[in-house]
């Protein structure tokens, strides 16, 4: 049985990145430093049941789904799958959710604030309210997709036993993300280049595995 401080930094994890939510952005609001939640997030630390009950409220889930493992996925050849291969509904808080649907139909260059709107369900100044900019919307989103990918890639690269095992486990996890986050995979394929340069230096510095892994199309 895993450890309480696991299953509860991978529900966490899993919470924050369906709803669009960045490490950075819930450490801001929970007061901690980034790579403090991130200890949290793989179960080398434990939380306060204060803090825990401001993270459940901060990504609107119930307190004990937060406590309970993952259901664990289908098998393969009687082998459980590795969570790696597990993948949930993605949802996104509506502004992002807009913005994903507007940069995928139009470009990022061709999508206006009020385009974003329109599949947010949103007008331009609730828009505002929560992003101060086009620029930061492709920001979230990509650091969204840069954190799920590195995350799943380091766990599926941890599962293999020789080098070509790794890389074969590497490529079965991209080829899964290229299939059930299509929308964020091209995204983070297309769109790198319509960063700001100080942007770009902040989601291409996130951190690797050891080795680049690109957002590549498959």
């Amino acid at each position: 049985m895993e450890a309480a401080e696991v299953v509860l930094g991978r529900r966490v994890r899993v919470a924050r990145t369906a709803r669009g939510v960045s490490l950075r952005a819930l450490a801001g609001l929970l007061e901690v430093s980034p790579a403090t939640l991130s200890a949290v997030e793989h179960g080398r630390t434990g939380l306060s049941a204060v803090r825990l009950a401001r993270i459940a409220e901060l990504l609107d889930v119930p307190v004990d789904q937060l406590l309970v493992p993952l259901p664990v996925p289908a098998t393969d050849a009687g082998r459980p799958l590795s969570a790696w291969r597990a993948y949930e509904p993605l949802v996104l808080e509506p502004a992002l959710a807009g913005a994903l649907a507007a940069f995928v139909e139009l470009g990022y260059s061709g999508a206006s604030m009020r385009d974003v709107g329109r599949h947010a369900g949103l007008s331009v100044p609730g828009i505002y309210h929560h992003y101060a900019s086009k620029q930061d919307l492709l920001v979230a989103l990509l650091e969204l997709t840069m954190e799920d990918l590195l995350t799943r890639s380091r766990a599926a690269r941890d599962e293999g036993t020789d080098a070509p095992g790794r890389f074969r486990l590497l490529v079965e996890c991209l080829a899964l993300f290229h299939t059930h986050r299509r929308e964020l995979a091209f995204l983070g394929a297309s769109e790198m280049r319509s960063l700001l340069p100080a942007a770009r230096a902040r989601v291409a510095a996130a951190p690797r595995m050891g080795v680049p892994v690109p957002v590549i199309v498959l």
